[in-house]
Parts: structure tokens; C-alpha cells; sequence
């Protein structure tokens, strides 16, 4: 399946989804379920190095995104990863040890364009209104898991962009 979207045109792969793990890597914000990469995991990291493509691991757990951002079987790709957990101190965004590993590796570093990323007094804010850190699933239910994206992206259309009010100026 890779190599087909890859002839289709695919560059750019993220390593997990948002706050949840898949089949073969753990999320930045979810329990860790393979403590970084599965063997499939390995093996897809392996393939999209050969391939050429980008793996984006911004949303890795730290396990996972020091795996795909240097372990042993990474080639000398340049994957991109965002966010300074030495700015805000959250999992959602990369320690210095895993910038460092990436950076020896000749890799590039994007940044957030959200303000809870880089701003602890904005990501405090959005917290306290929100009930909830934004990687908080507790309160996904039944019937989120059984919807599609589209359904999903209607959902919670009316939360973006997420910029609190009493940061827009003085953040």
C-alpha cells in the first residue's frame, strides 16, 4: 500500500495519529500500548526511508519519535517534528535529547502555529475553558468511534482555530 500512494504521489507520512496510537507507533498523548514502534513499525519506517518519503513524527510518543527520528534502523533522512517541550512543558511536543538526535541527522524542525504549543499561558487558558488538556479523549464515546471523518470534522469545525481570546494580543 505504500509504495502504490507513493506512485501516486505520497512525500509525507505521520508516524501516529493526534492522540492515538495505531498499529505500529504510540501517540504523543495516548498510553503507550508498544512502547514506541512495532516490528510493522520498523518495517514501515524501513520502506518510506527507501522510498524517499518524509515521516513526520510530531505526534509520536517520545519512544516512537526518537525511533523514527534516529534508531538504528533509520537511514539519513530529514523528517520533520514540531513543537519545544523546553517552551511548554507538554507531550505533545518534542524534548531536547529527540531535537538533538534529529538535528545530528541532518533533519529539519517545523514549528506549531498554535499558540498552546508555544505559550504555557495560553495552553493553561484553553485548558481551564476546555475542562481538559487538548489531547484528552475520556470524553470520546461510542458514538465518535463510530464516525466517519467527515462527521467528525463537522463536529469540532466550530473549535478552530483555537486562539484564546485573552491571548490574541497580549500572548
Amino acid at each position: 500500500m505504500l509504495r502504490a500512494l507513493h506512485r501516486l504521489g505520497l512525500r509525507v507520512v505521520q508516524l501516529s495519529a493526534h492522540n492515538w496510537e495505531n498499529e505500529y507507533a504510540d501517540s504523543c498523548c495516548a498510553t503507550a500500548r508498544w512502547h514506541g514502534l512495532t516490528d510493522h513499525g520498523r518495517a514501515v519506517v524501513r520502506e518510506m526511508n527507501r522510498l524517499g518519503i518524509l515521516i513526520n513524527v510530531s505526534h509520536a510518543s517520545d519512544a516512537a519519535g526518537g525511533a523514527g527520528a534516529g534508531g538504528e534502523h533509520r537511514s539519513d533522512r530529514r523528517d520533520p517534528i514540531t513543537g519545544l517541550r523546553v517552551l511548554n512543558d507538554i507531550p505533545r511536543n518534542m524534548p531536547d535529547d529527540l531535537m538533538k538526535k534529529l538535528a545530528a541527522k541532518g533533519g529539519v524542525i517545523g514549528f506549531h502555529i498554535g499558540n498552546s504549543f508555544h505559550d504555557r499561558r495560553a495552553f493553561e487558558w484553553l485548558t481551564k475553558h476546555a475542562g481538559a488538556p487538548f489531547w484528552d479523549t475520556s470524553d470520546i464515546g461510542r458514538e465518535e468511534s463510530r464516525m466517519s471523518i467527515y462527521e467528525i470534522d463537522r463536529r469540532l469545525a466550530p473549535q478552530f482555530p483555537m486562539v484564546a481570546p485573552s491571548c490574541q494580543t497580549s500572548c
